[in-house]
């Protein structure tokens, strides 16, 4: 049971926390697709996989959980994590909710690492 808040804003907070170098990581990992005895194909990395499609469905649920913000006549969709805080703590620059674009940029990059693993896993006829 996470100290404050539900596990989802945990989770958003675990996420989002470094999420620009995870991105980083994310995008420079290199998937390998090898033949195995049987001339079957698998993939070098499957615990990277897994971690892919793990981040994925978190992030689906941060987009279930937004909500619409108000502030000085402009409209935001946040995800709030009431006790949770991510951001530059020296700058003083931390806050408690997510942008939805900031999710939607994670879960973009996500996608698209899964769509090249399922490309290449793919059999040639």
């Amino acid at each position: 049971m996470p100290r404050y808040g539900t596990h989802l804003q945990k989770e958003a907070h675990d996420l989002f926390i470094n999420y620009k170098e995870d991105f980083k990581k994310i995008e420079e990992t290199t998937i390998e697709v090898v033949l195995d005895d049987e001339n079957k194909k698998i993939v070098k990395d499957i615990d990277f996989i897994k971690r892919l499609e793990e981040i994925k469905e978190t992030l689906e649920e941060i987009m279930g959980e937004c909500e619409e913000y108000d502030e000085e006549e402009e409209k935001y969709m946040v995800f709030d994590m009431d006790e949770y805080h991510v951001g530059d703590y020296i700058l003083e620059e931390n806050r408690n909710w997510i942008y939805d674009y900031e999710v939607n940029e994670y879960y973009t990059m996500i996608t698209k690492r899964l769509s090249e693993y399922e490309a290449l896993m793919k059999d040639v006829d």
